[in-house]
This record gives C-alpha cells, structure tokens and sequence, in this order.
C-alpha cells in the first residue's frame, strides 16, 4: 500500500514501496480533485506473462520482470514490436482493480505505448474490454500516467494488448501497475 504525500494540480507525488514516483499531466492531474486515497499496489503479489520476450529472457537486464520491479529506472524492452503484443498480470484468485499506471522509459519516446486495450478474465480464454486508450503520449521520460477505471473489476487475469506504440519497430515500458484505490 502506498499513499498519495503531495498533491497539486499539476503534480502528484507518490510513495511507492520505498520509491518517489513523480506524474505530471499538462492539463489535469489523473487524480484531480483528490486530497489524499489509500492505494494498494496489486502488481507486488501478480505473475507477469508475455506475448513477446526480451530476447534475454525475463529475467534480463529489460527483460518482462522489469515490468512490475518497482524501479522506474529499469524498462522491458522488445524488439520488432507488432500490434498484437499482450502483457498479462495473473494472481492466484480474482483481485479488484479500479486503477492502473503505465510508466513510459527512459529514452527513444517513438518506443512507448500509444494505444491499447486493458482486459480482464477469469480463465485465461474469455477476456472482457475493461478499457481502450489511443494516441496516449508521455511528455517526459521516465513519466508515471495513472489511469482510474469508471468501475471497479474483479478479475484473475489483467491483460493490456498494446495496439500501437509511437511509431518505433521496438516498444518499452518502465512499469506496469495495477492498482486498487481506496477512499
């Protein structure tokens, strides 16, 4: 669990298993209006999957482990990235998640996701739309977007299917979180 420790309409602080995690948004913050919420980090307890590995392997130095590291400076990178790449975070039973944040890497912007689709399932087969983002940019490198849900999921499996990214044959992303915010 982590909490919200600077608010301002611009700029948002966050405190993440011993990490500062900065966002800004050149309109409104994702969380704007928001004092102080009680956020649970889901991805500490999930399995991360892929369609596409590093070729290293997960476990390399931008392997897919990085996704959910906790540390905005490493990244998991893929090269010959096509528009049918998934990532998926599997947790043992059904986890509720109304929020979640992608954090673009620390270089090449044309790398970084600009469209997907956010999934959930129950048995790895069915996946329902939860939510689909196009034409997302990241202003700066390293940068945390949060993305609140109008509702509430409860699902086994979250899968986000990156439908475009903008414009590189490679596709990286810092981290991936899936959230549940409280209050």
């Amino acid at each position: 669990m982590f909490r919200i420790s600077h608010f301002c309409k611009s700029l948002l602080m966050l405190v993440i298993i011993g990490i500062t995690v900065s966002t800004c948004n050149d309109d409104l913050s994702p969380l704007s209006g928001i004092e102080e919420r009680s956020i649970n980090d889901l991805s500490v307890d999930a399995t991360v999957a892929v369609s596409q590995e590093n070729p290293g392997g997960a476990t390399a130095n931008e392997g897919s482990l990085k996704l959910t590291d906790g540390d905005k400076n490493s990244k998991f990178l893929i090269f010959g990235y096509t528009s049918d790449f998934w990532m998926e975070q599997s947790f043992d039973e059904g986890v509720t998640v109304n929020a979640y944040t992608l954090t673009s890497g620390n270089d090449a912007p044309p790398r970084d996701p600009q469209s997907w689709t956010f999934e959930g399932s129950d048995n790895g087969e069915d996946w329902e739309v939860i939510e689909e983002i196009s034409d997302a940019t990241f202003s700066l490198r390293n940068k945390t977007a949060i993305y609140e849900l109008d509702s509430e999921v409860t699902y086994q499996q979250y899968r986000l299917s990156i439908t475009a990214n903008a414009g590189s044959s490679l596709l990286q992303i810092s981290e991936w979180r899936l959230l549940n915010i409280e209050g």
